[in-house]
Order: structure tokens, then C-alpha cells, then sequence
């Protein structure tokens, strides 16, 4: 369970923490921002840590393994590769989920082989990322989180078909709230004019290859794949299908509901 609180809180506070970096970089002569695409995208970046903190509040594993799976996918999201930190709030919900809360032996760490490890794990690591990129950190991540667990506690536990049918329902529609934000875009045309007071006005016009500039005019600006109101709504309405799905109760159903390790 402590597993859990932690990974949800870890994936807010990397969601905060990129909108705000966004959100405090200098655009220098830039039009204004009608959509707040980065704190849409940092809402949806949040989105894992809010279901986590309902899989962790109600019990349901599969909650908490669909939290792993998107907190994976948004690990690859931004191709500037700022989201891979979501590669760990996402090993620890998938080993929380899998971890019974009973209490195990720890087994004594050899630094011998400890040292033979990373001798020969470091090379290969090396080779993968340098042919496989991206690729070979998520499978990396995916491994070392599987040998992680190996020797815990596994919790007796057969999650019905209703609660697989849940995850996977929360896993589709968080990344269909993705879809709508990056596929429903357009591309929009800014003319800045000096303002009386000195200042400038920025005024949209529709958007062209190329832009003449009249009388008065002194800066242009155009750009595509800004998301349009409409991908924002939907992204917005899957977001909370998405939490419904999670936090929703099922009538009869306990299968899934053990409690989850640490």
C-alpha cells in the first residue's frame, strides 16, 4: 500500500513540476496562448497518480496496474524524453499490484555478485540504448522492475473478468484522452500591431503559407498541432470516464480487492 501512495504522489509531483517548468520558460515575442495546452497536457500527465491513489484508497489491483501501463505509455510521450521519469512511479505500481502485503525475509545482499552485475550489465545496457533508444529503456525499466520483485511475497489473489475489464477500460480511455488532445489540432496565424499605450495586439487571422505583414504591423506568428477547444473537451470528458471507471463499485464483485504490498 505505502508503495502506491508513493508512486501516485511521485507521478503528481512530476506533472506539477514539468507544467511549471513550461509554464516559466520564455517565449520571448510569442501571440498569447488561447488553449493552456501545458497545463492540459500536465492534467493529463497527472493522471496515473490520480487513478494510483484510487486503486491504492479502494484496493483494486487492477487499478493500480493500470496506472503502471499509462504511467509506461507517458513515459514515451515527449519526444525531448523529459517524461521518462514516469518510467518509475510506473515499475512500482506494477510490482505494488503484484506484491502481497504480508511481511518477507530479506535475503542478504552478496557484493560480489552485486559487482559481476553491473561489469557485465552497464556494456549491454549501453549497446541496447545506443541501437534501440527509447526502446531499450523501457524494456530496461520493465526488467529490472520484474527482477525486483522476484523473491517477494505474491499475493493469492484471481482478479475476475469485471476488474480486468475495469483496467483495461481505464488504460483505453486515459490514452484515448492523449489522442484527442495530439490528433484534434489546427494550426493558427497571429499578427502583433503596436498598442497606443506602447504595447502590442496580438489578433488572430486565418492561417496562410505565408503571411503579409500592412501598415502597423510589426511581428507575425504561425503555428499547427495546437489543440483545438473541442480535443480539450473530449481529452477532459475521457479524464473523468477514466477516474469513474476507477473509483466506481462493482455490486458482488471482491475479487481483486486483497490488500496491496509495500
Amino acid at each position: 500500500m505505502r508503495l502506491t501512495w508513493i508512486a501516485s504522489g511521485a507521478v503528481v509531483a512530476f506533472s506539477v513540476a514539468i507544467w511549471i517548468i513550461a509554464h516559466n520558460q520564455d517565449p520571448g515575442l510569442q501571440p498569447p496562448d488561447p488553449v493552456p495546452t501545458p497545463l492540459a497536457a500536465a492534467v493529463l500527465l497527472a493522471l496515473p497518480g490520480l487513478i494510483g491513489l484510487i486503486g491504492a484508497l479502494t484496493g483494486r489491483r487492477s487499478v493500480v496496474v493500470a496506472a503502471g501501463i499509462l504511467c509506461l505509455f507517458e513515459s514515451v510521450i515527449a519526444f525531448s524524453g523529459v517524461t521518462l521519469v514516469y518510467l518509475v512511479p510506473a515499475i512500482a505500481f506494477l510490482r505494488a499490484s503484484t506484491v502481497s502485503s504480508q511481511p518477507s525475509v530479506r535475503r542478504p545482499i552478496r557484493p560480489l555478485r552485486l559487482l559481476v552485475a553491473l561489469v557485465l550489465g552497464i556494456p549491454i545496457a549501453l549497446v541496447l540504448v545506443l541501437n534501440l533508444g527509447v526502446l531499450a529503456v523501457l524494456a530496461l525499466a520493465l526488467v529490472a522492475g520484474l527482477a525486483a520483485s522476484r523473491g517477494q511475497p505474491q499475493a493469492a489473489m484471481n482478479v475476475s473478468g469485471i476488474e480486468a475489464a475495469r483496467g483495461l477500460a481505464i488504460v483505453l480511455t486515459g490514452i484515448g484522452a492523449w489522442a484527442a488532445v495530439l490528433a484534434l489540432t489546427e494550426a493558427t496565424c497571429w499578427i502583433a500591431r503596436t498598442a497606443t499605450g506602447g504595447g502590442l495586439i496580438w489578433e488572430q487571422i486565418p492561417f496562410a503559407n505565408s503571411v503579409t505583414m500592412g501598415p502597423g504591423d510589426v511581428a507575425s506568428s504561425c503555428s499547427s498541432g495546437v489543440p483545438t477547444p473541442s480535443g480539450l473537451a473530449i481529452a477532459a470528458l475521457l479524464l473523468v470516464v477514466a477516474l469513474v471507471f476507477a473509483a466506481a463499485p462493482i455490486r458482488g464483485q471482491r475479487a481483486g480487492r486483497a490488500p496491496i504490498g509495500a
